[in-house]
């Protein structure tokens, strides 16, 4: 089910709101790979997990340091959710059959299959919806098992390699 601007976020003005909160992260994201290549890091889902993480700890260290309005979280697992959302159901499915489990925990991993499908697809264009599901699944999940309290220079911490 794809979800209409005004369902998901009540107006376009919250939608740009969540858009530059998800860019802020998708440059964290980024930044994380550039480091990892720097330092040869693993590639595939590996590399994806390590760089998801300190996205989201980017982001809890940020709110946790009153740097970013203290809705971003929301706002970041809003478009999250849109994104998920827009996968079809069948590639939904397929994820599910793999996934293993509920729900990950905080700086957790997918299960062994989840990423053996992952790497088996990524890059590939053609099946983009698959491994972004996978992807999106895996941010969603690990990000609603954020601490509660987190104090600044806890999250990057705890993430793990």
């Amino acid at each position: 089910m794809v979800c209409s601007v005004q369902e998901l976020f009540g107006s376009v003005s919250q939608m740009r709101r969540g858009y530059r909160a998800y860019l802020t992260m998708a440059v964290a994201h980024e930044l994380i790979h550039c480091a990892d290549f720097k330092d040869n890091m693993q590639s595939g889902w590996s590399k994806e997990r390590r760089a998801m993480l300190m996205e989201q700890a980017f982001i809890l260290e940020m709110e946790a340091g009153g740097e970013v309005p203290e809705d971003w979280t929301e706002l970041y697992e809003q478009v999250n959710t849109a994104t998920y959302d827009s996968i079809s159901e069948d590639i939904r499915k397929q994820i599910d059959d793999v996934w293993g489990k509920d729900s990950v925990v905080w700086n957790g991993d997918i299960s062994t299959a989840a990423s053996q499908l992952f790497n088996q697809h990524y890059g590939y264009e053609a099946k983009l919806p698959l491994w972004l599901g996978i992807y999106t699944r895996f941010r969603r999940e690990n990000f609603k098992a954020k601490p509660r309290i987190l104090k600044k220079g806890q999250a990057m911490e705890a993430v793990k390699g």
